[in-house]
């Protein structure tokens, strides 16, 4: 398979870390109060913002399969992100290893051939919980600037799901793509019976296109590890079509990684 394939597939589904300003004067937005109940029993599914909170870093190791031009490529995996802002993904696959680093706004990768990349920062708006959602769950509950709006019971898949609108404020000295609308919102989805979080959906833009696509993340699996519940199914979507998915075998929390290691 091209490396160029890899480049641009990786490029599309790769994508975030919420990129606040703290500083900024904002109106006390609209926290819709059936969201965060829902978000509350979510978190509270996954362990409960208490747990969370002693959480400093994640490591987890296990297998990812790519889905490119009708073809599978397996190879081993390994993710680690710290705090909020911060994460990487290295995959060893058979033509090499590809890594994909966000820490705040900034990201890159590098792939097979040992050729590194920046990443615009607008498909950076949620990677850096990527494989670790009860993470960004817990940070959408404690920013009280972050709107929320409760859509309803929709369809999803075969079943049905709370979907919930999220609008984080994003840094003004940040411009959006052109032609962006609502930009760096994203929706999640969650299981109106285990209140556990099935799917969070976002737009990302290509470059040099101002045309959106529809990103998604589907969370799958859910297992104990430590003080809190993850998933260890995690599937990467653009525009309906599946790109990868991973299967987690193993998961630890606080091993003191270093800022270092995130830095593209």
């Amino acid at each position: 398979m091209r490396v160029t394939r890899f480049v641009l597939s990786f490029f599309l589904i790769l994508g975030s870390s919420p990129l606040l300003n703290s500083q900024q004067s904002v109106v006390t937005p609209q926290r819709d109060p059936q969201a965060l109940v829902i978000l509350q029993r979510c978190s509270a599914a996954g362990g409960g913002a208490q747990a969370f909170g002693t959480i400093q870093d994640f490591l987890a190791s296990g297998i990812i399969t790519y889905h490119l031009a009708g073809q599978d490529v397996v190879g081993s995996v390994t993710v680690q992100g710290k705090g909020l802002t911060e994460f990487r993904l290295d995959s060893v696959l058979p033509q090499g290893t590809r890594s994909f680093k966000v820490m705040g706004a900034a990201g890159s990768i590098t792939t097979e051939d040992g050729k590194t990349r920046a990443l615009s920062y607008y498909n950076l708006m949620t990677a850096a919980n990527l494989t670790f959602p009860g993470a960004r769950v817990a940070g959408v509950l404690n920013k009280s600037a972050i709107k929320l709006q409760y859509v309803g019971l929709v369809s999803f898949e075969t079943a049905q799901a709370y979907q919930i609108h999220v609008a984080p404020p994003v840094d003004p000295t940040l411009d959006p793509p052109s032609g962006a609308t609502q930009f760096g919102s994203f929706d999640l989805y969650v299981d109106p019976t285990t209140y556990q979080l099935l799917e969070l959906s976002e737009s990302i833009w290509p470059v040099n296109n101002s045309q959106s696509l529809r990103h998604a993340i589907r969370y799958s699996n859910y297992q104990s590890a430590g003080p809190v519940v993850v998933p260890y199914g995690i599937s990467d979507f653009v525009n309906g079509q599946e790109i990868w998915t991973i299967s987690l075998s193993s998961i630890s929390f606080n091993n003191g990684s270093s800022d270092s290691i995130f830095k593209p």
